[in-house]
């Protein structure tokens, strides 16, 4: 489970320095908190933290198409 949310926060990070090129830093500073407190809580159910992944994919999508 810790290898697979560092290999999210690899993939949050290179995905975040993208769209920091962009150029939306406040929601990339909400995106590393939300990524933080997913990785904070391991003990959390596979689903719950599948689904902030999502969220966090979602929300890189939206960056993304600025």
């Amino acid at each position: 489970m810790l290898g697979r949310a560092s290999v999210d926060a690899h993939r949050l990070a290179i995905k975040t320095q993208l769209a920091d090129v962009a150029g939306g830093t406040g929601n990339i500073q909400k995106l590393f908190f939300t990524a933080r407190s997913t990785m904070a809580r391991p003990r959390q159910s596979r689903a719950r933290i599948s689904n902030s992944t999502r969220e966090m994919r979602r929300k890189m999508n939206i960056l993304a198409g600025l």
